[in-house]
């Protein structure tokens, strides 16, 4: 969606470097730059704010230099300075600084047309953002600004905000000094992910080297720019996260431009070079791997980020908190109730279900059935206090009990299998205390189960072919219809195993529980 302003800030990138760079070595390689070395690339094809703001910086630079460079003090090109500079700010904030100096260098080459028309154009772009943001938020001032506010951290429907608790990169895991590292050479380095800006340093540390360079002045404004655009994010110290989940420190993508004009210099006085050319290269060939390793999804890791957590190197991960019930998971039930109440508790679930049968060898009730049974049902789980057993308090009975009104070819089969409803004895102390199920599945007598009946109790209540414990998740809000104004707080679990039902190749089989948690 952005080719066409791309390729028109191209062309006219083209027209900088054809009229400001003097050896021809130098116009390609700035020209291949940028068209295929940054990592403003990736942005292209997803909607975005850098990748407009980028093609406004060069539009608003080209008439800029026309006039303060070449003395071209036609009209037009204050007018397209002021509209696109201005512009810039309405996509990047910090570029507000973009429109003050380059203001301030047309009203130093030509007052009285900065005033007339400078400052009018800028006035367009500008309005117009102060008026959406107007009716969008209800405020004057940016939305960005209101950061840590209830605007960012607020609870809707029972669903807390992102906010209230970041993850990743979010969590503001660095010190300055880190975040400084990874900002320049690190995970998300200008330097590392981009190494042909290497160039861009020298041209801009040899600025009194080139006195010829009719540019040299976007050298000190680029170069100062940067510096003050990256204290900024420097000094947001509440919010240490690069940009978040991108490929690139996309807060300072919009000023390539300036860094794609400050190599011209460098290529002027070494481009005739061959150790230069072979150098610089390697380095253009580094940088445009690098950018074109994301694809068109800039909304990803940046590559280095993924290796540097491959080796170990980093970890922003945040791993999900215990289960809130307090001891693990052998079922895909969390709770059986009060142990001692005589009261019955029964819970009711209505749904698509999976399931494998089992085989004669798990319970000779199945016979030799062992295919996946898929198909909707409601299942009503039953606890009441088991009162057969005299010596053995705390055991609960859990039925399980298919709908009997469910006409389906499939479940009729499965009722047939293993008889309806089935039940299993539970010693509730042991189930609380994250025993396994071998432990706290018991007989009709309070004792210990027999393998081929404790094979398939274990998979009713595990709800897999084997026995396995549950691991915890993060916290998710799940709205239902059974309260339709407060989402509930849930905690995931999964669990997996790898099981070969009977003349069948391996199958791994997955379930994902939702513990409600409030």
């Amino acid at each position: 969606m952005n080719w066409l302003p791309r390729v028109l800030s191209l062309i006219v990138t083209a027209m900088l470097v054809e009229r400001y760079a003097r050896r021809d070595f130098g116009k390609l390689f700035v020209l291949a730059v940028a068209s295929w070395a940054t990592l403003l690339g990736p942005f292209t094809s997803s909607l975005n704010n850098h990748s407009p703001a980028a093609i406004c910086v060069v539009l608003a630079m080209y008439p800029l230099l026309r006039v303060i460079s070449d003395g071209d003090h036609r009209k037009r090109f204050f007018v397209l300075s002021g509209f696109f500079s201005a512009a810039t700010f309405t996509f990047e904030l910090p570029a507000a600084l973009l429109v003050v100096v380059f203001g301030a260098l047309l009203l130093n080459a030509n007052p009285k047309r900065t005033l007339m028309l400078f400052v009018p154009a800028a006035l367009i772009p500008i309005i117009a953002f102060v008026a959406l943001n107007c009716v969008v938020t209800g405020s004057l001032s940016p939305f960005y600004s209101s950061y840590g506010s209830d605007k960012y951290l607020y609870e809707h429907e029972g669903i807390p905000s992102y906010w209230t608790n970041p993850q990743g990169l979010d969590r503001n895991l660095d010190s300055p000094l880190m975040y400084f590292v990874h900002c320049t050479i690190g995970h998300h380095g200008l330097l590392s992910l981009t190494p042909v800006w290497l160039l861009t340093l020298l041209g801009w540390l040899g600025w009194r080297r080139w006195p010829e360079c009719r540019q040299r002045t976007m050298l000190l404004v680029g170069a100062g720019l940067t510096a003050v655009v990256l204290g900024f994010y420097l000094t947001r110290t509440q919010n240490y996260n690069y940009g978040g989940n991108s490929v690139a420190l996309r807060w300072m993508l919009w000023l390539v431009p300036l860094w794609l004009i400050a190599m011209i210099p460098v290529f002027d006085a070494w481009g005739s070079r061959r150790g230069f050319q072979i150098v610089s290269s390697i380095l253009l060939a580094a940088s445009v791997v690098s950018a074109n390793l994301p694809g068109s999804n800039p909304w990803q890791s940046t590559w280095l980020l993924s290796l540097m957590e491959r080796w170990k190197w980093v970890d922003y991960s945040q791993p999900p908190p215990p289960f809130e019930f307090g001891h693990p998971l052998w079922s895909w039930f969390t709770n059986l109730g009060d142990p001692q109440e005589k009261e019955s508790r029964t819970v009711k679930f209505v749904g698509t279900v999976s399931r494998l049968v089992g085989t004669a060898e798990a319970n000779p009730l199945w016979k030799e059935q062992s295919a996946p049974l898929i198909g909707e049902c409601a299942l009503r789980v039953t606890a009441r206090q088991w009162v057969d057993v005299i010596d053995t308090p705390g055991v609960r009975d859990v039925s399980f009990d298919w709908d009997e009104n469910y006409e389906n070819s499939d479940f009729e089969r499965f009722h047939y299998a293993i008889g309806e409803p089935l039940s299993v004895k539970i010693n509730v102390e042991a189930f609380n205390a994250g025993m396994k199920s071998s432990e706290f599945l018991r007989s009709r007598i309070g004792g210990k189960l027999p393998r081929n009946e404790l094979l398939a109790a274990q998979r009713v209540v595990t709800g897999l072919p084997q026995s396995v414990e549950y691991r915890p998740g993060h916290i998710r809000f799940l709205k239902t219809p059974l309260r339709p104004d407060k989402a509930f707080r849930c905690q995931r679990a999964a669990a997996q195993v790898l099981f070969q039902p009977k003349h069948a190749d391996h199958e791994l089989r997955y379930r994902v529980i939702w513990s409600r948690s409030d």
